[in-house]
């Protein structure tokens, strides 16, 4: 990343949430707390499995190892505790807002560097946003330089806390507005870095194809398909790798 060619001066972030959670555009904190019956329920269904029949010797060649994977849900009944790992989830700040009717759940923590970028990060299938709460730290901690990035890591609509898309077209391109709208209109950032990896590769494509007015660079770990076929999405790459709109992401 080559900090030296970042410029700041377009990125602004408003300073407070809305106290109100009633009205759609409002941003309300979220807990994490599993109802207990949840964790007794499945449990018990562990408990209840009824073990197929293994070819002898088989390893991994007819699928999962039948010793493997019960001594999986044996560690699941007696030795996981969500309990601690709810703990740690709720170590980091989450939200929810109301986007066009979709309840979109997010983790938000702002930068401790000078004017810090804001960066949304975008999971995959079949993931959720755990996949980064390794790095949030790194990315909010200034540098040596006071560099550092505010980050939003949302949950796609039907991963983790965000809701249940109940039409159809909840593709890449309307999620990648939906995110758009979460950082511009509910976070108050006019213009952002985004990130994405697997199915959120697709969906930070679309946020530099369809939303170039408020985004600045994209960095993806895959690479979509339809670049070879589509002209836009090859100008796409084009204007991001040779453009200077301030800020580009190697």
């Amino acid at each position: 990343m080559q900090n030296r060619c970042m410029k700041t001066k377009n990125y602004h972030h408003t300073e407070a949430y809305p106290e109100s959670a009633n009205k759609p555009e409002t941003v309300a904190p979220f807990r994490i707390n599993i109802d207990q019956s949840t964790l007794d329920d499945l449990k018990r269904r562990i408990t209840a499995t009824r073990w197929t029949d293994e070819v002898k010797n088989a390893k991994w060649k007819y699928g999962t190892n039948e010793a493997y994977l019960k001594g999986l849900c044996d560690y699941w009944r007696h030795d996981f505790d969500w309990r601690a790992q709810e703990k740690y989830l709720n170590s980091f700040q989450h939200y929810r807002t109301n986007i066009d009717g979709i309840g979109i759940h997010f983790i938000h923590r702002k930068g401790e560097g000078n004017s810090p970028v804001p960066l949304i990060l975008t999971h995959g299938y079949p993931d959720t946003f755990a996949r980064f709460l390794k790095i949030i730290p790194l990315l909010t901690k200034a540098d040596e330089n006071g560099f550092s990035f505010d980050v939003v890591v949302p949950s796609i609509p039907g991963y983790g806390f965000s809701d249940k898309p109940r039409e159809k077209g909840v593709d890449t391109k309307l999620i990648s507005g939906l995110f758009v709208k979460l950082m511009t209109e509910r976070l108050g950032y006019e213009r952002f870095i985004a990130h994405g990896g697997d199915s959120g590769s697709g969906i930070t494509e679309d946020m530099g194809l369809y939303h170039e007015e408020s985004v600045t660079g994209i960095h993806l770990t895959d690479v979509n398909i339809q670049v070879a076929t589509d002209r836009r999405r090859v100008c796409l790459y084009s204007k991001y790798k040779t453009a200077d709109p301030g800020l580009w992401i190697k």
